[in-house]
């Protein structure tokens, strides 16, 4: 965004799926021309003035009508969300983690991710069917496209088991989180200090996702950041110090030098120099960033769009 220059001295990022594109405004037309067409509002004179005049529970049917899920198969990952950002080139002139990845953030940033964010966009319900190697295989070929399909099952292959979905969350995880923000991360020409949040809780904050009860899922550093543990999701003492940790390290760097470090608590390293970062659990730790496992997403690119068979 060029008209944000200047704007803004530091930033923090949390939990950002990075290798999720935007769409671009001739996708985003096609989404709201079908959303348009469910509201019945697509052939009016006045566009505008239905929506405006549409119910809610109109808006609403309009906006899970099935063909809006439909867009993945054209536009692939980009029809992952239909309500985003669009890369119009005025306001958004480009995939923010192309962009990212080309000029380097150049403010001091703190960015990071949850050790399990894929599970809370995939794991369905507790008796959710089966994906089967089929689906599995469409899966992969409607998001990333057929052209590096033989790459990508080589590096998360079929479990054997009649089952993958904890391999498509494992893609998730790795391809929408993990890989394009230690990129992003690395490319940054300012302080940079990443970290990945690993705490599981003795509360799970999405109780319809079982399986969170055992892991750091999307979100469940939120009330940690800002030490929000009540209710249902009440800390225990030791969480308690956690959270009181974390929001250390976010207000220091939030502060006028924007170095986490600064919080009087153990060092967190500059990812760029050191190539460490911080593991928020108890105890917090600081750990090297492992260059392995990301090497096949790095390759295709985020958002994927070479056929790596071709390079």
């Amino acid at each position: 965004m060029p008209s944000s220059t200047g704007l803004f001295h530091a930033a923090i990022m949390q939990s950002n799926p990075l290798g999720l594109p935007f769409k671009t405004a001739e996708q985003a037309e096609a989404t709201g021309g079908v959303f348009m067409t469910a509201l019945r509002c697509r052939n009016r004179a006045d566009q505008l003035a239905c929506l405006k005049a549409a119910p809610l529970d109109a808006i609403l049917e309009a906006a899970g009508n099935p063909y809006l899920s439909l867009a993945v198969l054209e536009q692939r990952m980009a029809g992952f969300l239909n309500w985003a950002p669009v890369v119009d080139g005025d306001l958004i002139i480009g995939q923010p983690v192309e962009l990212a990845l080309q000029r380097g953030a150049e403010v001091p940033v703190l960015l990071g991710v949850n050790q399990h964010e894929g599970t809370f966009f995939m794991a369905g319900e507790p008796d959710a069917d089966p994906i089967t190697d089929f689906g599995y295989s469409f899966f992969l070929s409607t998001m990333f496209g057929s052209e590096d399909l033989r790459a990508i099952t080589a590096g998360y292959p079929s479990t054997g088991t009649g089952d993958n979905r904890d391999r498509v969350i494992e893609i998730v995880n790795d391809y929408l989180f993990q890989c394009p923000n230690r990129a992003v991360a690395a490319a940054a020409t300012g302080p940079t200090y990443y970290y990945q949040f690993e705490q599981v809780s003795e509360f799970n904050l999405l109780p319809a996702i079982p399986t969170c009860a055992d892991e750091a899922c999307h979100g469940d550093e939120l009330p940690y950041v800002f030490n929000s543990g009540v209710g249902a999701a009440a800390f225990t003492d030791e969480e308690e110090s956690l959270a009181d940790s974390i929001a250390a390290y976010w207000g220091r760097f939030v502060g006028g030098l924007h170095n986490p470090s600064l919080a009087g608590l153990a060092r967190w390293p500059d990812v760029r120099t050191a190539g460490e970062y911080q593991v928020l659990a108890l105890p917090v730790t600081t750990a090297r960033i492992d260059p392995r496992g990301c090497e096949l997403w790095d390759a295709l690119g985020y958002p994927v769009k070479e056929d790596l068979a071709a390079q």
